[in-house]
């Protein structure tokens, strides 16, 4: 790959205004879909079943929408009354539950909610769950817990039943946290950063059993990883995103 390009590749774990389209199966773009003219879409995940399109946006609205005809969804009854999902800033991470209940969803000012997704009520806020933007949630049913990520580099787990937060750990020496994922049922969970780096966690102790890092980055340099997630039929390995910096990147 040449330098300043961007590369995704599968890698083996170590052990256990704005218009968007959805593509189809086929390659064939669904849509658009119409945003606010000044707002930007943060992030987006579909349900389990693939029924529902779940948006967040600079805005601060969390919308969910039928992907097949591209509009909000108004068979739920709050967004058919023009309410939506909303924070007091912009939404920068988002998640959803595997069985489509929950939309976990962190913004700006660091703060994480909880939401319903079917009745669009806030189940759970936790204020201040970093010191600086969050950029990235992942929702574990099986434990009740929210793991979050953010701009200065922390690891967070919250209870859900609770509303306290359970775990604070250091997670990447530097780099904001792109990604963060639960594995395994909940007893692990993955970690990726602009320090280059890929790690997997513990996730009762918390402690780091293996990190992945790109080989042949030329010395002094680091290729941030942009995003990382295990396969959804193959949970022995993930895809990792990693934005090329380095002249002597390679190929592998």
């Amino acid at each position: 790959a040449a330098a300043g390009g961007l590369c995704a590749q599968p890698v083996d774990l170590p052990g256990p205004g704005l218009e968007g389209r959805c593509l189809a199966p086929g390659g064939f773009g669904l849509g658009p879909f119409k945003f606010g003219k000044k707002c930007a879409v943060e992030a987006a995940r579909f349900t389990a079943d693939g029924q529902c399109l779940v948006t967040a946006s600079s805005d601060g609205f969390i919308e969910v929408w039928d992907p097949a005809t591209a509009k909000l969804k108004k068979e739920l009854g709050y967004q058919a009354e023009g309410e939506l999902m909303m924070h007091l800033g912009p939404v920068t991470a988002l998640d959803v539950s595997k069985d489509g209940e929950l939309v976990v969803a962190g913004d700006q000012k660091g703060d994480v909610k909880v939401w319903r997704l079917r009745s669009g009520k806030c189940l759970r806020t936790f204020e201040a769950a970093h010191g600086s933007p969050v950029t990235a949630v992942c929702v574990s049913q099986e434990s009740g817990h929210v793991l979050s990520g953010a701009a200065a580099v922390t690891l967070r787990v919250h209870g859900i039943k609770s509303g306290r937060r359970l775990k604070d750990f250091a997670g990447h020496p530097q780099g904001s946290v792109t990604a963060v994922q639960y594995l395994a049922g909940g007893a692990q969970c993955l970690s990726a950063a602009g320090d280059g780096t890929v790690k997997i966690w513990d996730a009762r102790s918390m402690e780091c059993v293996a990190t992945i890092a790109k080989a042949g980055a030329a010395p002094g340099t680091v290729d941030p990883v942009l995003h990382a997630a295990v396969f959804a039929k193959n949970s022995s390995q993930l895809v990792v995103c990693l934005l090329y910096t380095s002249d002597a990147a390679d190929d592998s």
